[in-house]
């Protein structure tokens, strides 16, 4: 049990983490094609993949932004909560009895 809760808390840990970076990288890029932002009506276009994006779609994942922070922090915090929760439950366990040597 320890184990899964220990293991349950990494992931949450790393999970959170990239949800929330991923999260601030759309929400500081938010209306910028490139190095320049964009007016109503513009659309952007990618070079790597060729994908269009627009304004309007742009202006609507910036605002969502803020939004996935917080979802991405509380990941992380249940995460750590499950770290913490599995040291204190290992703390706590018994120690196996020890076996007389003969």
């Amino acid at each position: 049990m320890i184990r899964v809760l220990k293991r349950l808390g990494t992931t949450a840990v790393v999970v959170g983490c990239i949800w929330f970076v991923v999260s601030c990288g759309t929400t500081l890029s938010g209306d910028m094609c490139g190095s320049g932002k964009m007016k109503p009506g513009d659309v952007c276009v990618s070079v790597n993949s060729g994908d269009t994006t627009t304004y309007d779609e742009m202006v609507a994942a910036k605002e969502r932004g803020p939004r996935h922070m917080k979802i991405g922090a509380a990941i992380f915090a249940a995460g750590v909560v499950l770290n913490i929760a599995g040291g204190v439950i290992a703390l706590r366990a018994e120690p196996e009895p020890q076996q007389p040597k003969a």
